[in-house]
Order: structure tokens, then sequence, then C-alpha cells
């Protein structure tokens, strides 16, 4: 690259900015590539792993089951031929893969009522039913630019998708028509956010932007990340984003202000998740780290990954990972214990829905391997309309905030009807000095008429007097 921008030194300055972004891309996927190859030179075959570990489901057929804290760090995925000979797995004794779907590489997928919308890798976005998993429609704009994110308003009944180009797309979630397109961004859209009536939108331009969830109007932008913002999501009044940049920021929406940045990261942080009173990150480091959101401190780090962890889900008390190591793994969200590793996929797993609903939670993964698979998990806690889960915590952290700035515009509302009663007083003491300087003015205007009509008077007599001075002094010369 140095020699290339010797050897051309007279290019224009953006080619050879372009230059250096393709050189970082294909580093990026040099790198990738090496971890998938490197944990695939380490996975060891079924009979090894059977044999090194007494404790696997004789139903997954070398899964590990209950590891504590210190065995986090987890054996390698099993081999592609054990992978292929089973269509189902249970590591936790309620988890299971209940179907594999063959289909393209699915970047992004979200659950949208009977159907869960699916981002692939061609750039078409493919509509499926939730209980069969076939292909209802596909929405494909024939261009260049690939979506990378979606988001189901239910109040709104729209599906947001983020592209590659920069491009917001709003499609009605039940004709598939596409509704609105917002070209506000300067780079790729990575993320999409709701809360507290809006939505947030983060990409690769560094920068995070909020939208009016209804009048789909621009708020405000967030601006501090020295790098791509890669996810985000909303805890009650704070907005929380994660960037290639290694950091995670928490922002005040309501002032826009930066609340705490969130350090530890060796890798861009690539999935955030709230789970209470903790904040959950994924990482390109291969960890997934625990932070108390009061405090910022680092809680916990989990290392069951073997590559970069691309997604985090929650379901009840169980938090869900994914990555590049072909796995899915399950933690326990209050004790950080690992539940088990799904070795299932024979590609990287790129993303995770939950789509499940009542006492029973169903989650779609999507891979590389070209496979979507669907897995059942008997839940406690139910879903919220928006495909989240009911957080008592949040809520009242957004109803004590919306409290104190409604007792805060109820306190400048109070100071505005004081100065404008004052005000109003001073307008009448205003109005009664008017009337009075007025009356004041009719009787001088009065008076001065009065002496206009006297001096006139004195004028016309004094002119007479003169006449008959001037007539006597005549006749006496």
């Amino acid at each position: 690259i140095i020699f290339s921008l010797l050897l051309w030194w007279p290019l224009p300055l953006p080619y050879c900015f372009r230059i250096l972004g393709g050189a970082s891309e294909i580093g990026r996927g040099f790198r990738h590539l090496t971890e998938m190859l490197r944990a695939r030179a380490k996975s060891p075959v079924d009979g090894v792993a059977n044999s090194a570990r007494g404790k696997l489901s004789s139903r997954d057929g070398g899964a590990p089951v209950g590891f504590s804290e210190q065995e986090n760090r987890a054996p390698n995925p099993t081999s592609r031929t054990a992978l292929s000979s089973r269509a189902a797995t249970s590591l936790d004794g309620v988890t299971s893969c209940t179907q594999v779907v063959p289909t393209t590489e699915v970047r992004f997928m979200v659950s949208v009522g009977e159907t869960v919308w699916c981002a692939e890798r061609d750039g078409s976005i493919s509509v499926r039913s939730f209980t069969t998993a076939q292909t209802l429609y596909t929405i494909d704009f024939k261009d260049t630019q690939f979506c990378w994110c979606l988001l189901y308003m239910e109040s709104s009944r729209t599906v947001w998708a983020g592209y590659s180009g920069g491009q917001i797309r709003l499609f009605c979630a039940q004709t598939y028509e596409l509704v609105r397109e917002i070209h506000q961004h300067a780079g790729g859209v990575y993320c999409l956010a709701f809360g507290n009536g809006c939505v947030f939108s983060g990409s690769n331009d560094f920068v995070c932007m909020q939208w009016d969830a209804e009048t789909l109007e621009f708020v405000h932008q967030f601006s501090g990340h020295k790098n791509s913002v890669r996810c985000a999501t909303v805890a009650g009044p704070l907005l929380i984003t994660g960037s290639d940049d290694h950091t995670i920021w928490l922002w005040n929406i309501l002032s826009g202000e930066t609340v705490s940045e969130l350090c530890g990261h060796r890798g861009g942080v690539l999935a955030v998740l709230k789970c209470g009173e903790l904040l959950w990150s994924a990482s390109e480091d291969s960890t997934v780290r625990v932070w108390n959101l009061e405090t910022g401190a680092l809680v916990h780090t989990l290392t069951a990954h073997q590559g970069r962890v691309t997604t985090l889900a929650l379901t009840g008390s169980v938090v869900w990972s994914t990555g590049v190591d072909h796995t899915i793994c399950t933690y326990n969200s209050k004790t950080f214990r690992l539940l088990g590793r799904h070795p299932d996929h024979r590609g990287y797993v790129n993303g995770l829905a939950v789509v499940g609903l009542c006492m029973k939670y169903v989650l779609w993964s999507g891979s590389s391997d070209k496979t979507v698979r669907i897995w059942s998990y008997e839940g406690e806690h139910r879903k919220s309309s928006e495909g989240r889960e009911e957080d008592s915590a949040e809520l009242e952290a957004l109803n004590l905030a919306m409290k104190e700035r409604l007792s805060a515009l109820t306190g400048e509302l109070g100071v505005a009807e004081s100065e404008a009663g004052r005000l109003r007083s001073e307008n009448a003491s205003l109005q009664v000095t008017l009337g009075q300087a007025s009356e004041q003015n009719e009787a001088h205007r009065q008076r001065c008429l009065s002496l206009q009509a006297s001096l006139e008077r004195t004028m016309e007599q004094s002119r007479g007097e003169a006449a008959e001075g001037a007539e006597r002094l005549r006749r006496a010369q």
C-alpha cells in the first residue's frame, strides 16, 4: 500500500482513502477467515471429545452440559460429519433445535407477527412463515445495496431496514410495500433500536441518529465515537452504543449529553443487551462482558467463544450469544454460569431472532452455512409487544425520568405563569397611566384651543384699534 501511494501520489485524496479502506476491509476479512480456520483446525472429532469429557449429553452427541465459571472456555464445535447426522440437540435440558431450513446466508432476522423477516446475503429481504419457515414474499430492489439490520415497529405496523448505502427504508408489515426512504447517514446503517418513542440508527459514519417514530423527522445526532457504531439499545432514559473503537458509550436521550464511557474490550463491540441493572456486551475480542449500568464497573467476563461474538439475545433468565466459532452459547443471567454450547451450525452464526410467544420461546439462528435453525426453549417470562422482555426496572427508571422531566417542566411553567402575571399587572398599570395621560392630554388640548381663540380675538381687536389710530392720524395731518 505504501509503495502504491508513493508510486501513484498524483491520485486524488478520495481514491487514496478508498485504497486504505479497501485494505482495511480485506484485513478484517482475512482475520475472520483465520479465526474460522483456527477454530476448525482445533475442533476435536466426536470420539476424542467424548472420551476427553465425561459430562456429555447422549442426545447431543458430544455437546458439553453445565460448565462452571472456571470452565467458561468450552471446547470447539463438533465435527461437520456429526453435525450433518443430527437434526436436533438439547444441551441444557430445555433447549433443542427443532428444524433445519436450507437457505442462503442470512445476515439479520426480526420477528414480525406471524412471520420472520430475514436479511439475505444477496441484498434481498425474505419474509418467512413463523411455523413452516417457508418464504412467503421476497423484497428485492435489484441494486448493489445490502440490508444490514431490521427493526419492527408494532405501533405503526412498519419494518425499518438499514442498508449498506446509508438508506433507511420503511416497509409495510402487511403489504410489504415501501412506505418511505430516509437517507441522511453518510455510511452504511449497522443497527436500529427503539425507545422513548424514537428510533436510533448507528452507522459507519461514526454517529448515531435519533428519529421520531411517528413523524419520521430527524431529532438529534449523537457524535463522539471514533469508529463505526455497530450496535445500540435503549435503557430507560439512556441510549447505549457500541463501536469499533472498542468502547461503549452511555448517552442521556433527553439532553443528548454523554453520561459515561465503558472501556475494556480489546476489539470492536458488536452487540449490547440490557438485562435488569446490568449491561451485557459482545465483542470481536471473543469475550462477553457484563457491566454495572449505574457505576460503569466491569462485573464479569465470559470466554466461552473462540472467535468474534456477533449477537446477544435474552429469553427470560437466559442470555444467548452467537459467534464465528459456529456455536450458540447460553448463560444464566443471574449467576453468569454457562448453561450450554450449541455447535450445530457449520458456519459462523450471524444472529438470533426471538419469535416465541407465551411460556415457550422460539429462536431462529442464521449462519454462513446457508441454513436457518429453529430452536425452542421453555422459558419463564413472556415477550412484550415490541419483542423485548418486560423489564420493570427499565420501566420504573423511564417513569422516574419522565416524572423528573414533568416536575421540571411544571416548575418552569409556574415561573412562566408568575412572570406572565407580573407582566399583566404592569400592563394594567400602564393602561391606567395611559388613560390618565390621555385625559391630561385632552385637557391640555382644550386649554390650547381656548388660548388660541382668545389670542385671535385679541389680535382682531388690536388690528381694529390700529386701523382707528391710523385714520385719526391721517385726519389730523
